[in-house]
């Protein structure tokens, strides 16, 4: 299953989950969030089967109905903001604005589900009278229904009879963990930068924060808090006092999204305390873990050469970190390799089935070789191949690069359980809950699809919806 993020967050840790779910635990009972937000981090760790229940809590009331709305109404929820979100066509800006007011004046949870969707940067922005104030991005619709409906749906099976949802004070939270638990923490910005910047968000007084941190502490329960960080020259947040015996490590966020929209090269690192409880009861050296993946790759620099010019070269970083079965590109596969899944498959492409010469069809990995490499070549395993018409096989490439498992996740598990990879016998289409049948009618069959077509324009709808209806048609019955 893709991880799924119904609630667009500003702020949310979904691309560092990963990482984070590494610090946790083996054996943990329930894993706590006072600062849920997006619940990034819960969703990963469920999906995971991390912990064996979950305590979402935000202070942010509307956020936590809606919260209750996903997982204990899926099917309504993803109705009603379908509803909104077609209703929005043709008149976009004027629609936000309207369900805005309707928002501030009900706090009713497919309103703001929507306005996440809508607003810039999934920011939660409220004025001094309690009001939702952010702005739409009038370059977006939001996300489209089906794939809300999607992760609404998923969400709800991960959570639905694990989860306790409160909209509490955290340190009312922070009393209920015990030492067989884990607290996740990621406060709101702690209100300014600390050399230069706007203001976020003034809920959390530091001290007090600390002071709260000390009695976990003391109280040996285990934590990790996402906090401080920094980009480029600026430094978010004030650093948390050495007293508090806590191990930090920098987590290599990549480029922000404003950097990228500023054109600037700013790298984001966020910090990750943990708590000496929990550094005990993980019990590895955890100095180096989250080097950046980057540093393997090829980089420019500058000196100066004796003579006084000025050079730019090239140096490697950690050559133990190359992945060593894409250290010589690929194999070059064999024409009595190719010959022999040409006979295999019985010339026919191995995605939609069409027949061609051994010319026209292009052997491809089943597993991408971003992913995994060329072990199966290495091998000379037919079955990690297949033989690809050039149309299905850019088809595939599309798709495969545009999936989060090939951007992030890069789980071989993953591609195997695809269409792409498996299109006998999968679960997904590049993660997305899809179902795909290709059908070609072929010399005496063809006169069969005139007549279907035929049919399908005399009732004014298209040809694959045509066929589907039929489809359900007769195997309504069908057990």
């Amino acid at each position: 299953m893709k991880v799924p993020h119904p609630i667009p967050y500003q702020g949310s840790k979904r691309t560092l989950a990963r990482r984070i779910l590494s610090l946790f635990p083996n054996q943990t009972r329930i894993l706590f969030e006072p600062f849920a937000g997006s619940a990034a981090i819960s969703i990963a760790a469920a999906l995971k089967k991390k912990c064996q229940h979950f305590y979402l809590n935000d202070i942010n009331k509307p956020l936590m109905a809606l919260w209750d709305a996903i997982i204990n109404e899926p099917e309504q929820t993803s109705k009603q903001y379908t509803k909104l979100w077609f209703s929005q066509i043709g008149n976009e800006r004027e629609f936000y604005d309207r369900v805005r007011e309707k928002f501030n004046k009900t706090s009713r949870p497919e309103f703001l589900l929507y306005l996440l969707a809508r607003c810039v940067k999934a920011a939660v922005r409220y004025n001094f009278n309690g009001e939702f104030n952010q702005s739409p991005d009038n370059r977006r619709l939001g996300r489209h229904p089906s794939m809300m409906k999607n992760d609404i749906y998923a969400a709800s099976t991960l959570f639905k009879g694990k989860c306790t949802l409160t909209s509490k004070d955290y340190k009312q939270i922070l009393n209920l963990a015990t030492e067989n638990d884990l607290i996740y923490m990621d406060p709101p910005y702690q209100g300014t930068f600390v050399n230069g910047g706007f203001r976020y968000y003034e809920d959390i007084e530091f001290s007090v924060f600390v002071d709260s941190l000390k009695t976990l502490t003391v109280r040996n329960i285990p934590f990790i808090l996402s906090y401080d960080g920094r980009t480029g020259n600026k430094t978010f947040g004030e650093f948390l006092p050495s007293h508090l015996e806590l191990t930090r490590i920098e987590i290599n966020a990549g480029r922000s999204s404003q950097a990228t929209l500023l054109g600037r090269n700013h790298t984001t690192f966020e910090s990750v305390y943990l708590s000496k409880a929990l550094v005990k009861r993980l019990n590895y050296n955890i100095d180096g873990i989250f080097k950046d993946d980057a540093e393997t790759q090829i980089s420019l620099f500058e000196f100066e050469e004796k003579s006084g010019k000025s050079i730019v070269a090239y140096k490697f970083g950690d050559l133990n970190k190359i992945q060593k079965d894409k250290l010589s590109g690929r194999s070059v596969l064999s024409k009595e390799f190719k010959e022999s899944l040409y006979k295999l498959h019985n010339g026919r492409c191995f995605i939609c089935f069409g027949s061609f010469e051994l010319r026209y069809l292009q052997i491809d990995h089943r597993v991408p070789y971003e992913i995994s490499g060329d072990d199966a070549a290495i091998q000379k395993n037919p079955d990690g191949f297949m033989l690809l018409c050039g149309s299905c096989n850019r088809a595939k490439s599309w798709s495969c690069e545009h999936c989060i498992n090939w951007k992030e996740e890069k789980d071989p598990a993953i591609c195997k359980q695809c269409y792409w990879g498996s299109p006998e016998d999968y679960l997904h289409i590049a993660l997305k809950t899809i179902r795909r049948l290709d059908i070609l009618w072929e010399e005496h069959e063809i006169k069969s699809y005139e007549k279907i077509k035929a049919l399908a324009n005399r009732e004014k709808t298209s040809l694959p919806d045509f066929v589907k209806r039929v489809l359900a048609k007769n195997t309504l019955h069908v057990d």
